[in-house]
């Protein structure tokens, strides 16, 4: 009996790391982005997380969350998201909305990935300075996954 269940258990993770994989890569055709700079930003959110002194059980979820970052941009239209040129100030603003929409996508989820992911969707463009999008959240106001994601997000690209 036990052995089923930890079969089934391990059946339903692994079900559940195949779609949060399929929907990233799903945000990754609508945008110009590799697939293998999510694999990258991945691995180094989780050297950030350690070394931030997350345990080895949030630093699995962060690296199953990070690929999450720009799901949103699944709710941009392609004349903003495949723009060759430089974004005007109306389209800079719907562009901006691609963290609230991802974090839409990912809300109220049982799972701790979704959880993470949508923290992660929502907070990967603020700065620490208050600067950035969408609360003009600052500091440690910011949260660490968030924080982490969008160093190795810069850090990548």
């Amino acid at each position: 009996m036990e052995e089923t269940v930890r079969v089934r258990t391990q059946q339903l993770r692994d079900t559940q790391l195949e779609i949060v994989q399929r929907l990233a890569q799903a945000a990754e055709h609508r945008d110009n982005e590799t697939g293998s700079h999510i694999v990258r930003m991945s691995h180094y959110a989780v050297v950030l997380g350690r070394a931030c002194g997350m345990n080895e059980e949030d630093c699995d979820t962060l690296f199953h969350a990070t690929p999450m970052h720009d799901v949103g941009k699944l709710g941009i239209p392609d004349s903003i998201l495949l723009k060759p040129g430089k974004l005007d100030a109306d389209e800079w603003e719907i562009m901006k909305q691609h963290t609230v929409i991802g974090a839409r996508l990912l809300a109220n989820s049982q799972s701790p990935i979704l959880q993470m992911g949508e923290r992660i969707a929502l907070t990967h463009h603020e700065k620490w300075d208050g600067s950035g999008y969408p609360n003009h959240l600052e500091g440690e106001d910011i949260p660490l996954v968030g924080r982490i994601c969008a160093v190795a997000d810069v850090f990548d690209a």
